[in-house]
This record gives C-alpha cells, sequence and structure tokens, in this order.
C-alpha cells in the first residue's frame, strides 16, 4: 500500500479511500458524505476492517478505481486548486466515477472538460458522452468526425469506439427528411427488424424429431416442445451441444415406451422454430440453407455456441447469397456486414463490405440500415465509412483528372484518329491528349465512380451509349468506338475491382500501378469485428 500526497494524508482524517491498485486516501467523511449520495452509504454501511489509529478507529472503503482517478475525483470535491486533465482518457474515467458516485458537482466539471476536447478528440469524446448518454457533448462531435471522414484519416483511434452501439454515430452523421437531427440515444428505432413467423411451430416437430422410439436424448424448446434426437449425430454436428445432453441429470419421463429405457432431458432457451431449423442442419435430411436475412440471423448464434461446424459453414454460404442477391431497394449488403461483425465472420464481413459500395454514398445515411445496427459497434460502422470513403477516393482517381495508362495506348480509336470530325482541337499526330469525346466519358466515369467506386459502375449501359454517340459525329471514330470502348471498359472495370479489392476495411490505400498493385501492400490488416 502507498499513501497518496497531499492533502490527502491529514492524520486527523477519519476515512481511508484505497484505490485498485493500493493508493491510500485519508480523507474526511463529512466532505464526501455531502459531495456523494453513495460515499454517504458507504459510510452508513462499513465495508472493510477497521484499522486502529490511536486511540480512534478509521473506516476503510475500497474501490474499483486507480489512484490517478481517485486522485482528481477527490480534489473535485475538496476546497483545493482545481485539478489539471492532460488526457482525454483521464477525463472519461473521472466522469465514469463522478457519473458512478453520483457527485452532480463533479460530473458537471467533468462534462465541461470533455466538451472541451472535442476538437482534439472527437471520436473518444463521443464514446464518453454516449456511454453517459450526454446528448449535447456528443451532438458536438459531429462536425469534427465528419472532417476526419473526409479526410480520409487513418490514424483515427477507432479502437475507442468499440464499446459504443452504432445507432448512435449513424444518427449523428445523418439528416432527417426535414433537415434536422433525430435524439441520438432514443432507443427506439426508425423501422423495426423485419420478422417472420418461424420461431414458434405450430405444432409438435415433424420427422426425424418425433421418433421416441429411436432417440436416446431429448431436447425442450423454450416453448415447450420436444424433440427427440441421437447423441451419435450430435456427437459430430454439435459437439458442445452433446456435451450438456451428455451431462444433463435429466431425465425423460417415458411412459409410451420401454420404461427401462434411460433418455437424457436437456431444456435449451432457443424457441421451437429456431430449434427445428437448426437440427435439421445436423442431421442427413434434403434441405437447403435458405438465404433469408432473418433465417441466417437467427441461427447463426446458436450455430456457433453448440459448435456446429458444417452448420456454420452453409449458414456462412447463405449469407454471401442474401448479399449477392440483394435487390436496387433492399440494404442486405449492409445487414450482411452488420450481421458477419456481430458474429465475427472476418471473410464475409470484408465480402459485404465489399458488395456494398454497390450503394451510391447516400444509402450510408438512409433510415433503413438502422434496423440492422442492433449489435454493431461504431467501432465496425466507421470501420465501413472509412472504407467507403477510400475507395470512392482510389475508384475516382483511377479515372479521374491524369488519364489512366491504360486508356493511353495508341491502338484505341480516342487516340488513333488525328484530325477528329467531332473535335474542335484538331491536334496533330503527337498529340496525348484523347478525342473530346472520350474525355467526356472517363470524367463521367469517374464522377460515376466517386458515387458507386466499383467496376460494375464503369459498365453502365447510358454513359457508354452517349460515348458511342458523341464519336459517330466523325466518320473515323464512328467505325472504331463501340468495339474499342467496350474492350476498354472490360478491362478498366476488372482494373478497378482489382484496385479496390486491395483495400482493408483498416488501411490506406495501396499504390497502383499501370496494370498491376503493389503486391506487398496486399498483405490484409485484421478486421475488428466486434
Amino acid at each position: 500500500m502507498a499513501p497518496a500526497g497531499p492533502p490527502f494524508d491529514k492524520p486527523n482524517a477519519d476515512t481511508i479511500i484505497r484505490s485498485s491498485d493500493g493508493v491510500e486516501f485519508r480523507v474526511r467523511r463529512s466532505i464526501l458524505e455531502e459531495a456523494s449520495e453513495v460515499f454517504e452509504d458507504m459510510f452508513t454501511v462499513p465495508q472493510g476492517v477497521q484499522n486502529a489509529s490511536r486511540d480512534r478507529k478509521l473506516q476503510e472503503v475500497d474501490v474499483t478505481e486507480d489512484g490517478i482517478t481517485v486522485d482528481r475525483l477527490l480534489r473535485l470535491c475538496y476546497p483545493v486548486t482545481p485539478p489539471i486533465f492532460d488526457s482525454v482518457h483521464l477525463v472519461g474515467s473521472v466522469l465514469d466515477a463522478a457519473k458512478k458516485y453520483m457527485m452532480e458537482h463533479a460530473s458537471s466539471v467533468m462534462e465541461g472538460q470533455l466538451s472541451a476536447m472535442t476538437a482534439s478528440h472527437p471520436l473518444e469524446v463521443f464514446a464518453i458522452a454516449a456511454r453517459h448518454q450526454l446528448e449535447s457533448e456528443a451532438q458536438g462531435t459531429r462536425t469534427h468526425i465528419q472532417a476526419k471522414l473526409d479526410a480520409g484519416d487513418t490514424t483515427a483511434p477507432v479502437a475507442s469506439l468499440k464499446t459504443v452501439r452504432a445507432i448512435p454515430l449513424f444518427r449523428l452523421l445523418s439528416v432527417d427528411t426535414d433537415g434536422t437531427h433525430r435524439n441520438l440515444f432514443d432507443q427506439q428505432t426508425r423501422e423495426p427488424t423485419p420478422v417472420d413467423d418461424v420461431d414458434c411451430l405450430d405444432s409438435p416437430p415433424a420427422y426425424p424429431f418425433d421418433r421416441t422410439s429411436i432417440s436416446d436424448a431429448a431436447l425442450r424448446s423454450s416453448d415447450g416442445l420436444l424433440f427427440h434426437v441421437h447423441t451419435q449425430v450430435l456427437y459430430f454436428a454439435a459437439p458442445n451441444l452433446y456435451e450438456r445432453i451428455v451431462g444433463s441429470s435429466d431425465d425423460l419421463p417415458n411412459h409410451d415406451v420401454d420404461p427401462a429405457r434411460h433418455i437424457r432431458l436437456l431444456e435449451v432457451p432457443e424457441k421451437s422454430g429456431i430449434l427445428f431449423n437448426l437440427l435439421c442442419l445436423c442431421y442427413p435430411i434434403d434441405i437447403d440453407a435458405r438465404p433469408l436475412y432473418s433465417y441466417v440471423q437467427k441461427l447463426l448464434p446458436p450455430a456457433r455456441k453448440y459448435g456446429m461446424q458444417a452448420a456454420l459453414t452453409k449458414l456462412r454460404a447463405a449469407l454471401v447469397t442474401f448479399v449477392d442477391n440483394a435487390d436496387a431497394d433492399e440494404d442486405l449488403e449492409f445487414a450482411g456486414y452488420a450481421l458477419a461483425c456481430a458474429n465475427g465472420l472476418e471473410n464475409e464481413a470484408r465480402y459485404a463490405a465489399r458488395q456494398y459500395l454497390r450503394r451510391n454514398e447516400n444509402f450510408e445515411h438512409t433510415w433503413k440500415i438502422e434496423r440492422f445496427m442492433e449489435n454493431l459497434s461504431a467501432a465496425a460502422y466507421f470501420r465501413l465509412l472509412q472504407y467507403r470513403r477510400t475507395c470512392s477516393r482510389l475508384a475516382f482517381s483511377l479515372a479521374g483528372e491524369d488519364l489512366h495508362p491504360m486508356a493511353r495506348e495508341g491502338g484505341y480509336i480516342w487516340n488513333a484518329c488525328v484530325l477528329c470530325e467531332c473535335d474542335d482541337s484538331r491536334r496533330p499526330l503527337t498529340s496525348d491528349a484523347p478525342r473530346l469525346w472520350f474525355a467526356n466519358f472517363m470524367h463521367e466515369t469517374a464522377l460515376a465512380l466517386k458515387r458507386w467506386p466499383c467496376g460494375s459502375t464503369v459498365l453502365n449501359d447510358k454513359r457508354f451509349n452517349d460515348a458511342v454517340r458523341g464519336a459517330s459525329s466523325c466518320s473515323n471514330c464512328g467505325r472504331w468506338a463501340t468495339a474499342h470502348l467496350k474492350a476498354f471498359i472490360t478491362r478498366f472495370a476488372a482494373h478497378v475491382d482489382a484496385a479496390l479489392y486491395a483495400v482493408s476495411l483498416n488501411s490506406t490505400p495501396p499504390p497502383v500501378l499501370y496494370g498491376l498493385l503493389d503486391t506487398h501492400w496486399i498483405a490484409q490488416v485484421p478486421l475488428e469485428v466486434n
């Protein structure tokens, strides 16, 4: 144990506050009783050993905060020079303690300290404010967080958002239809998560879970339905569930079959519909994993819990399928990303993030995606926003102001046509500038790639047809434009996808060379999906 420094070393103190790292603060009970109802209760009910000091006893109170946090907190209660807070982490820990011990004055001071650090530490301030649902302090970080995203700041301390739910951050960066911002910590989501009626069965389970004569164990769902199962099947298909069954001390009352048979009974928390679909993935039954969001969402957690590796393989494939098949009006790419992150599926999270690039930049703020954020952390959501902006900047640069070397190859008609009839420049043969109709096509493609950063954007039919129409004003360009442009955009789309594929969810973009990527860069940094 180590004694604290002044003013918490007075010999006439009547109480010792001991921090988690063993620093002992000698304090006056009356001061803390005025500052905190919680401390008052602590002193009313003695906690810890009574230590003798001369002719009187000191009461000891052990707290979970470290010595630095306790020191700063106590200085906010004592009539001494206010403490200095030189780190946002210390501000957060002292504010946590002030809220915990219900210290109104200390909480107010620390909320002011938190606001003062908004410009320099917006992500950390938002995370701390979100912990305590401080609406004003959290709202104050909006422009600073948005600026970090827009600037492509890859040094942002995203880890500070791990313990914060994604919904408040989503609301912070999104504007309502009337131009206002919604309360960040309102518990109700804009749209409920889609539900269906498969959670509970309407009748007892069908074959093979109704065969009492050949089963050696039974599972009872949370809604009371009985499933007869075979431990030998579960031993291979669901080893963790098997261990729970063989470790169960309950037996199934058996009046319809041989009373001498020993059938183990295990109560499980899953509802009957979920349990039925889960067990179907364990048995050699001709049933495919359905590529539905709710199906995968409800089965993934119990499949992980019970160690069902074969079932997990099918469910992960189903997740990829519903992400691939998302319609233009759906938001299942984001749903797949959130679901993969919540279940620690790193590869699927990366894949869903790449597919999410098919949406334009406004889609990330549509209220439709809020319903899928229940189990998504703010860190994972912020990573996705960073990733999209990185890809957007990279894709735009590939088709931007400096024409990509792939488009400068001499054989293409936009380079080979010297005196183009639809171009007023009448460039000489040595000019390296492409014809105007192609330059316009690349400009429009670059703008589109900024909104939809993926290879399929390059293949847009309307821009292709507009370019061919523009080239048709020249007899020479018009003869070759369709074939040359089609060949180019096929190659260029593949190049864009290859460049974007190398972008990590938590890294800066790679150096892009003509026709290849720097392969030393492509090693992926592990995705933080919690």
